[in-house]
């Protein structure tokens, strides 16, 4: 996954939590552009250093309130399968 997607404004599309704040909240609609290709995911950074990826569907129910996060998009592998928008030559 990449590592998080701005706007033109150069604003976060998706979440963005720094240093344990929350900057952008979770979005979760299908829309334009590669962000939006469904599943995408979160990757966050917990206090004590753990690192996780998540399907970002999933991401709320975790309760969790990472340290470091963002969400962008797509996820190129999920439950083991490539992402089916992407193409077998990339």
């Amino acid at each position: 996954m990449n590592g998080g997607t701005d706007d033109e404004k150069q604003e976060p599309v998706g979440l963005l939590v720094l240093s344990g704040r929350l900057q952008h909240d979770t979005r979760m609609a299908a829309g334009k552009g590669s962000f939006h290709l469904l599943p995408n995911g979160v990757f966050r950074a917990e206090a004590d250093g753990r690192v996780h990826g998540d399907e970002t569907r999933y991401f709320p129910a975790r309760g969790v309130e990472p340290m470091w996060a963002t969400q962008s998009g797509p996820l190129l592998v999920s439950g083991g399968r490539l992402h089916p928008a992407i193409a077998d030559n990339g």
